[in-house]
């Protein structure tokens, strides 16, 4: 059954720029910054999820791990993917990225 707010909102493509910034950050091993990216461009620096990926990076520095973060970044991880896929036409591209 297709939904009626999927047929009335026009997905955007997110910028070759930006995509690029967040295949960069994944190549190099930081993927907490790649997703912050991704979520500053369709949510604002103010979203709860942005602040939750900044938080995630803040610990991650102080533990100088991610094993404990893990189940949290996968909590947020839905949220963020979820939005983008909502957001974004180019979704598949921005998906394989990560």
């Amino acid at each position: 059954m297709i939904k009626l707010k999927d047929i009335l909102t026009e997905k955007k493509e997110l910028d070759s720029k930006t995509l690029g910034y967040i295949e960069r950050m994944t190549d190099t091993n930081n993927h907490n910054e790649a997703r912050l990216m991704l979520a500053k461009s369709f949510l604002g620096k103010n979203s709860p999820l942005v602040k939750g990926y900044e938080s995630l990076k803040v610990l991650h520095g102080i533990f100088n791990q991610m094993n404990e973060l893990m189940k949290a970044r996968e909590k947020l991880d839905k949220m963020l993917f979820n939005g983008a896929k909502r957001v974004y036409s180019n979704y598949d591209k921005i998906y394989s990225s990560f």
